[in-house]
């Protein structure tokens, strides 16, 4: 058989010549034990990022609800400083009837139609 090389990877035909012998059972056994450790690691990894894609889910959850919380309180604010801005005090001796009228008075403390005092 003649020597033929594949002109891409310049290796001969048939690598059995250059084929390694056999490892040792040995060999064989250690290296199952380091791809078991590597999978045991890798296993709890796995189970390590679930738990913090789920805290992460609940992390985001509270920091919406937060961000709604402090939106309604800003608001609040807003208002306040509006009103505290454009507030003027009343007078103490304005009536009553005169500020906000018959219909802002209780009906208890009307005088009932065609009667005089309760």
């Amino acid at each position: 058989m003649t020597d033929i090389t594949q002109p891409s990877y310049a290796t001969p035909r048939s690598s059995r010549a250059c084929t390694p012998l056999p490892s040792e059972i040995y060999e064989v056994q250690r290296a199952v034990e380091i791809m078991r450790h590597i999978s045991r690691n890798d296993q709890t990894m796995i189970a390590e990022i679930a738990r913090l894609r789920e805290t992460a889910a609940k992390l985001r959850k509270q920091t919406q609800d937060i961000r709604d919380v402090v939106d309604c309180e800003r608001g609040r604010r807003e208002r306040m400083e509006a009103y505290f801005t454009y507030w003027n005090k009343i007078e103490g001796t304005w009536p009553r009837k005169w500020l906000y009228g018959e219909a802002m008075v209780p009906a208890k403390y009307l005088r009932p139609e065609g009667g005089d005092a309760m």
